[in-house]
């Protein structure tokens, strides 16, 4: 009865292996997504701030207070996810962030405001591909809704410093790829 026993044990482990390793492999992918999103929203407020400081545009300046209010409150929100699934985030900017940040220091005027929308542009077209991509691959849902509720504010954000940079440019040559037009609202 006793080896009966131990043989059932022995099977049930061997059985779940598998969908332990998939557990934790997921586990994975979100604690990856965090890390991620987490690095590049605070470069996204150090910028913000920055350009805050930096430019005489009010339209770039309208879209910096944008953006690191939105990414301020979008960083608080991840970090309350992140702490309550065991992963521990960066505190600060990558090296790549911290060299467009020595970049754009080194602007002033137009230069700068030019050189800060196109940045802005880039970074959050590269964001919104890498959201659409991973927000199907999220197992947490409270990182699951998150993916879903950010990904707007992404494209108005996108949106806001295409109009910036057409108006810097003068032309009316900017896209508008995949803007919805809605705000973060949390």
């Amino acid at each position: 009865m006793k080896s009966l026993v131990l043989a059932t044990v022995a099977i049930a482990v061997i059985a779940a292996a598998p969908a332990f390793a998939q557990a934790t492999k997921a586990s994975r992918a979100d604690s990856k997504f965090i890390e991620q999103v987490a690095k590049d929203g605070q470069a996204e407020v150090d910028l913000a701030q920055l350009a805050q400081q930096k430019t005489q545009s009010p339209e770039v300046r309208a879209l910096a207070r944008r953006l690191a209010e939105d990414h301020s409150k979008s960083n608080q929100q991840l970090m309350q996810i992140a702490q309550q699934a065991g992963v521990q985030p960066p505190t600060g900017p990558d090296k790549s962030a911290s060299k467009k940040r020595a970049k754009l220091e080194k602007l002033d005027g137009q230069a700068f405001d030019q050189a800060f929308v196109k940045e802005v542009v880039q970074d959050h077209e590269k964001d919104i591909k890498y959201f659409r991509k991973e927000e199907n691959s999220l197992h947490d849902p409270q990182l699951k809704s998150f993916a879903q509720q950010t990904l707007p504010a992404l494209q108005d954000h996108l949106q806001m410093a295409q109009q910036a940079q057409q108006a810097m440019s003068g032309s009316g040559s900017s896209s508008r790829s995949g803007s919805s037009g809605s705000r973060m609202t949390r």
